[in-house]
């Protein structure tokens, strides 16, 4: 049994421990947590106090508790540069998030939910720079890191009619190398991107999606890409868990 002190809250005390143990590895990301009892012999403790400590380490990223499963080691936050989406970067075959996640040596992968035409309404007509009314072509996912039912983010791509009709981008077949691979095999390969970057609290059905925890935000990126001529060719919306993802931009030009 290994002693725990009094003067400070004992739940904190283990929730250290704990803590100290999954920073060295000794729990690692998927890894399950051992059960009360086993927590409360090994530190000489109550139930309760093993639950605080527990609830502690939820509250700050570190641990999941799944009803009926138990707990269990959360993966890092991804790191996700913005030098991803350039050449040099591409992965045959994996599009910019599955080649991150496979760097960082955890499965990932993109799910298409919803590949449709839509009217451009106001705000993707101006994200688009195309008159409202317009016909787009919509592309929902939702990109899974870590464990597989994870989901760390939402996208959804909108794109000009007229540039992708016909193409695979319009279609529901898993794009090879992602979405700027495939604007790069129809002559419109990404130039430039501009990032505008928000924070806001979660809505009840993300909550749900990402599985948050009351309070957690998420952050939403807005990235327009155009290509070589100047043409919008991508409107980009992400609404990312701001606890499982790290956005990174490096080696940015400063005049």
């Amino acid at each position: 049994m290994e002693d725990i002190t009094r003067p400070e809250g004992l739940y904190r005390q283990v929730a250290s421990r704990l803590r100290q143990e999954i920073d060295a590895g000794r729990y690692r990301p998927g890894d399950p947590l051992p059960s009360e009892s086993r927590l409360c012999a090994h530190y000489g403790v109550s139930r309760q106090t093993v639950r605080q400590a527990v609830t502690v380490l939820a509250s700050e990223g570190l641990v999941t508790t799944e009803r009926g499963r138990g707990t269990f080691v959360r993966s890092a936050p991804l790191r996700l540069a913005f030098s991803r989406f350039s050449r040099d970067a591409r992965h045959p075959g994996a599009g910019p998030f599955e080649a991150v996640c496979e760097s960082l040596g955890i499965p990932g992968y993109g799910e298409l939910v919803t590949v449709e035409r839509r009217v451009a309404d106001d705000d993707v007509a101006t994200g688009l720079k195309v008159a409202v009314g317009s016909e787009v072509v919509y592309r929902r996912r939702y990109m899974h890191a870590g464990d597989p039912d994870a989901i760390v983010q939402i996208q959804e791509g909108h794109l000009p009619l007229d540039v992708v009709d016909g193409t695979p981008l319009a279609g529901a077949a898993k794009l090879t190398g992602g979405t700027y691979a495939a604007l790069d095999a129809i002559g419109h390969g990404p130039a430039t991107a501009t990032e505008e970057v928000t924070a806001r609290m979660a809505d009840f059905t993300e909550q749900e999606i990402f599985r948050l925890k009351t309070g957690v935000p998420v952050i939403g990126v807005t990235r327009t890409t155009r290509d070589a001529d100047g043409r919008i060719v991508e409107l980009l919306l992400v609404t990312a868990a701001a606890d499982r993802n790290v956005f990174v931009y490096n080696d940015l030009p400063i005049d």
